[in-house]
């Protein structure tokens, strides 16, 4: 673990999500702290919330198609960004 929040809802600790590109030079990071970005509940909304999830849900992705597939390609290049040596 390199790095924990506070829920302001639950008051319970969670992960925060942090990747560091090993350099001798230094390198890339990533930090994603909204876990909720990567469940199913912000990419289709029909699937249902999460019991964690108190806010209402949005319609961005369902107006906006682009952004689901930016959100798409985003997990993707972090994946594959995360799975190189």
């Amino acid at each position: 673990m390199i790095a924990t929040g506070i829920s302001e809802i639950t008051d319970r600790e969670f992960n925060i999500a942090v990747a560091f590109e090993s350099s001798a030079r230094g390198g890339r990071a990533i930090a994603q702290s909204t876990f909720h970005h990567f469940v199913d509940y912000n990419w289709d909304i029909g699937a249902g919330s999460p019991t964690f999830v108190d806010e209402p849900p949005g319609s961005a992705m369902m107006n906006e198609p682009q952004a689901l597939q930016d959100t798409h390609r985003y997990a993707i290049n972090v994946a594959r960004w995360l799975a190189t040596a």
